[in-house]
């Protein structure tokens, strides 16, 4: 690795202190090996080691500027910790999170830096300056300004590409991952973009609010980027992030008018696509295949709002709701791997119940049936094995179903008050048939 970057081979503008170091820190080329083990680049192990080799880490004080917009190019930064912001015209459009980079666009495009980038926390990163970074990059030719843009939902601060264009082809990237439009075509889905007019793409500050619990909704909201906080009754109970996916949210007040449980804010800058009923009226007139699709799902929905115990959901609120679910199903070993559609379609077919201390979760004839999966949300239970006379712990959060080697004669218990989401079998078999190729352990 070059050492700390002395006055002399520091970027121009800024000017961070860096400290010397000689090697590479385990932590930070684990960060850097992830870093470049996503960007688009056909990088060889010794191509690797000279990164290692050339990477300069930077300890910056803040506050800190450490690239201005119609700057020439520095170089790639990658950030290992603190607090990045990239900021337009004195707003903040996005944050760079720990294992993320900046700087890239001007160095791969040949372009002047896009917008300014400022460090509000001390920060440490990685600095691969530009003249090394281009003996060792060459990007793709298939892949565009415009392509790099949209895979990475950067906003367009410099008028790069006609009015809209950017941030539609965002949108209907988003849309093409999200559940909800599971098996529609992409010309149904620009038409639902191209509902959404000239700002497909709404941005929400850092602690802005997106919906109150308690009123009524009526729209679906797509994270694009950013991470959203979930609370009810002023309780914080989960965060998510877009991640490559996008998360979709917001959908039972969509399709079954009930008021929301849960409170959501933007936890950083966010970039979020908001749905209501006018997008889909005209589209799905013109478009039956996805009419059909659409309708499908709003019977699922209501389905799974009808099977609810609602004192239940009054007495957890929003810690039910269908998106912590979701995360609960995903965090699973079981279904850890699956695309979020998969996971979205068993979530539907759930029923949430309490189950008292000592009280069957599953009886000797569900048992023996097998037909019936769970997962445990809050408590803990026990597998009685009636055969062997003994009994056996179940592990918390994760998916419970009867594998050849499980004991033939049993039941399981709740062994404290727990919380427990079953799904049939059947479930697991619909999402395969949707998702075929898909392999479960």
């Amino acid at each position: 690795m070059g050492t700390s970057a002395s006055s002399n081979n520091q970027a121009k503008n800024p000017n961070p202190r860096s400290k010397t170091s000689f090697k590479l820190p385990e932590e930070s080329r684990q960060m850097l090996e992830e870093w470049m083990t996503n960007v688009p680049f056909s990088l060889t192990s010794s191509q690797k080691q000279v990164i290692f080799d050339a990477v300069h880490l930077l300890d910056v004080e803040a506050p800190k500027t450490l690239i201005r917009k119609g700057d020439d190019v520095i170089g790639i930064f990658i950030v290992l910790s603190g607090k990045i912001e990239v900021v337009h015209e004195g707003h903040v459009i996005r944050e760079v999170p720990n294992g993320d980079c900046f700087g890239e666009v001007s160095l791969m495009y040949g372009t002047k830096c896009t917008a300014d980038v400022r460090a509000v926390s001390r920060a440490s990163l990685l600095l691969l300056k530009a003249q090394e970074a281009r003996q060792l990059f060459t990007l793709p030719p298939e892949i565009t300004i415009l392509d790099w843009f949209v895979k990475r939902k950067y906003v367009d601060t410099s008028g790069l590409f006609p009015k809209s264009k950017l941030s539609q082809e965002i949108a209907l990237i988003t849309l093409q991952k999200a559940p909800i439009f599971q098996g529609w075509r992409e010309i149904t889905l620009k038409q639902i973009v191209e509902s959404l007019k000239e700002r497909p793409l709404t941005m929400y500050p850092a602690g802005s609010l997106i919906y109150s619990q308690e009123v009524t909704g009526w729209e679906i909201y797509l994270l694009v980027h950013g991470r959203v906080q979930f609370s009810t009754n002023n309780q914080d109970l989960v965060v998510f992030d877009a991640s490559d996916q996008g998360f979709c949210f917001g959908e039972e007040g969509f399709f079954g008018n009930t008021k929301r449980r849960s409170s959501v804010r933007a936890l950083s800058t966010c970039q979020i696509i908001m749905l209501e009923a006018k997008n889909f009226y005209d589209v799905l007139s013109e478009h039956p295949a996805e009419n059909t699709l659409f309708q499908m799902i709003h019977h699922k929905w209501k389905e799974h709002i009808e099977k609810r115990n609602n004192d239940l959901y009054k007495q957890y609120g929003g810690a039910l709701d269908l998106e912590i679910l979701r995360m609960a199903l995903k965090q699973t070993d079981y279904l850890k791997g699956c695309p979020s559609g998969f996971v979205y379609s068993i979530a539907l077919s759930t029923v949430v119940k309490e189950i008292q201390e000592e009280q069957a979760i599953l009886s000797h004839k569900q048992y023996s049936q097998g037909n019936i999966m769970f997962v445990l949300l809050k408590g803990s239970a026990i597998l009685v094995n009636d055969e062997q006379n003994t009994e056996e712990y179940l592990e918390a959060k994760q998916v419970f179903r009867k594998l050849p080697s499980s004991p033939p004669d049993a039941w399981i218990k709740a062994n404290e008050i727990s919380v427990v989401a079953f799904f049939p079998k059947t479930a697991i078999k619909e999402a395969l048939d949707a998702f075929p190729y898909v392999v479960l352990e």
